[in-house]
């Protein structure tokens, strides 16, 4: 849930996090936010720019080292 205290400072309001409705106050119909406490946002994947796009993101290869290439060297 999202809370929402309006400028007026009647009292806080509760949002569900996919309404899409405007918080408006009950008792005197303001409807300027003044403070909002809501869940931090979940993000899987790779973000780019400015948006995030949600999808499966492919499996990508990370080079850990910081001389180059590791050289397998043959046993025996």
């Amino acid at each position: 849930m999202i809370t929402v205290k309006l400028a007026c400072g009647h009292g806080d309001i509760q949002l569900d996090p996919t309404s899409e409705n405007r918080p408006t106050c009950p008792t005197c119909g303001e409807r300027r936010v003044r403070h909002v406490v809501a869940p931090p946002p979940r993000f899987s994947g790779l973000a780019r720019g400015p948006h995030a796009v949600g999808g499966a993101t492919d499996p990508r290869g990370t080079d850990l080292t910081t001389a180059g290439p590791l050289r397998l060297k043959a046993q025996g």
